[in-house]
């Protein structure tokens, strides 16, 4: 059932219908520049990891090229960067001394720094209460990214605890829960829907459905017969730590759902079921959730859905949302679910290479899995996502149903020296990466040490201005015009590395603020800013 408080005036309130989240931010009296100037969330200012700015294009960690400044961090984490005025925040993992520890770690770090030097300003302990892995390649504790609104930041221990404090560090509140069995999956960023933080987890965290293994799908299948043990997206209070809604149709822990506005102004967001791991909500398909005032949570529609693909995130516009079903990108209508188009991304599609012509290929594929998870971005029209078996950056029409590829390097091998000595490779089977720490211990788990492409829940790519920021696993950054075609490799304006190659490991989605760009590797956090006109 819904579940709901006595509705609260907030910062996204939607009793005039509004357009655009420039509406929202006048109508609360803030300053729609001061606003955009930070990066509040993993999802950034507007909710949908996408901003007006230019960001720096070209950079490199190994020649300290356009490097403002480099944090070593004690461990790893892969919590993106979030930024608001003069200070950052992050999460890493509580150290550990050897690598027998990797596989059982509960607890994190929240970190403030100072957005001009990287200098760190106070540390909090954010204890768990289910064990995880460190640095696995579709999540750890750290995975998601802490929230700002200026006043007060939030953090998230992915295994068991929400805490607020004040920009000082001094702490509001402290929410402490027990997590379902643990998928490694990268799940659903928070974000603010005014004074709401939206927050996917378990309904009725009672001892026995919180004490199920993960694999144990004879349990899991008997208490999904109550619907208390599915996960919802919930409404949670920013101020109190309470509960405001939850949402009664039920969202998979793999989807991560994308914030939005309808025709009308409504705020909605689609939510997906099904996908892999026997996910017990059910049935398998979407569902377009209303965030409108008094109607939080409230289904518009639903369509049932067989074969789809859910680890991802789930853009859409108020025209039409991609889903990847099967081998086939399929357009659906917004205002009804309707399928609009089907779209091979694998057979007989237009290859695109720097130096080379054009040519039409089907695109070799494992299983059920055509690209690599979390990397879909919707500009405009234009449905972009990497590609699973190779190093292809796919783009999707949805309005013509045109579909290409731009192969990518693999991988860049930073040179120390200069650029022009830089070398790329071009196979992903010849990329070997070795995660490790500060302390050069190898914690990285296994199979999540190759080339980003393929079976992992990647970084989330960015759109700042008219350039999409794309980081793979190994450190490689990709830098892609949207205004330019794929042919000859044109849309690929630069190619960057966050390190010494084979040594580098990240998961973090980048973050943009006053023209500099903030990412986290396993290492340290890295502040990118322009000093050369690139």
């Amino acid at each position: 059932m819904l579940y709901r408080v006595p509705y609260r005036k907030s910062l996204f309130s939607h009793g005039n219908k509004i357009t655009s989240f420039t509406k929202l931010f006048l109508l609360a009296g803030l300053s729609l520049s001061t606003f955009g100037q930070n990066w509040p969330q993993a999802s950034g200012p507007n909710a949908n990891y996408q901003v007006e700015g230019n960001a720096p294009k070209k950079w490199s960690v190994v020649r300290n090229e356009n490097i403002k400044w480099r944090t070593p961090m004690p461990e790893a984490g892969q919590a993106a960067v979030t930024v608001w005025g003069n200070k950052v925040f992050t999460t890493v993992h509580k150290p550990i001394n050897s690598i027998e520890e990797k596989t059982s770690v509960t607890d994190i770090i929240a970190y403030c720094m100072d957005a001009e030097t990287g200098e760190v300003l106070w540390t909090k302990d954010l204890p768990g209460s289910v064990i995880i892995d460190i640095a696995n390649g579709f999540s750890d504790a750290t995975v998601f990214a802490p929230l700002c609104d200026g006043e007060k930041v939030w953090f998230f221990n992915r295994c068991g605890r929400m805490a607020c404090y004040d920009m000082d560090g001094n702490e509001q509140w402290v929410r402490d829960f027990k997590p379902r069995y643990m998928h490694k999956n990268r799940q659903a960023e928070p974000f603010f829907v005014g004074d709401t933080i939206l927050y996917v987890e378990m309904a009725d965290k009672k001892e026995e459905f919180t004490s199920i293994p993960r694999k144990d799908n004879k349990k899991k299948a008997e208490a999904a017969k109550d619907k208390g043990f599915w996960t919802y997206v919930h409404g949670i209070d920013k101020n109190t730590g309470k509960v405001l809604w939850r949402e009664k149709t039920g969202t998979v822990v793999h989807c991560n759902p994308v914030l939005n506005t309808l025709k009308d102004g409504t705020q909605a967001l689609v939510q997906q079921r099904g996908g892999p791991h026997a996910p017990v909500e059910n049935p398998a398909g979407i569902t377009l959730m209303s965030l409108d005032e008094g109607k939080e949570g409230e289904e518009i529609w639903s369509k049932p859905i067989k074969g789809l693909f859910t680890m991802a995130n789930v853009h859409w516009n108020k025209d039409f949302i991609p889903l990847i079903i099967g081998t086939d990108c399929q357009v659906l209508s917004t205002d009804s679910g309707e399928i609009l188009r089907k779209v091979s991304i694998i057979d007989d599609v237009t290859v695109h290479r720097k130096g080379k012509e054009s040519t039409k290929e089907s695109i070799s594929s494992k299983g059920p899995r055509k690209l690599t998870y979390n990397t879909e971005i919707l500009v405009g029209n234009d449905y972009y996502f990497l590609s699973f078996s190779a190093p292809y950056l796919g783009k999707v029409n949805l309005e013509t149903g045109s579909m290409e590829y731009l192969e990518l390097p693999a991988q860049l091998i930073a040179s120390p020296k200069s650029a022009q000595e830089n070398v790329f490779i071009n196979s992903i089977k010849k990329v070997k990466n070795v995660p490790v720490n500060q302390k050069g211990l190898k914690i990285g788990a296994k199979g999540h040490d190759g080339a980003g492409f393929g079976h992992l829940c990647s970084a989330s790519p960015i759109l700042v201005g008219k350039h999409l920021i794309i980081p793979v696993v190994t450190g490689t950054v990709y830098v892609i015009d949207t205004t330019k075609g794929f042919n000859n490799g044109e849309a690929l304006v630069a190619v960057n590395d966050l390190g010494e190659a084979n040594k580098t490991w990240t998961l973090s989605t980048f973050s943009h603020s006053k023209g500099r760009l903030y990412t986290h590797t396993m290492k340290e956090v890295i502040c990118i800013e322009n000093n050369s006109g690139n």
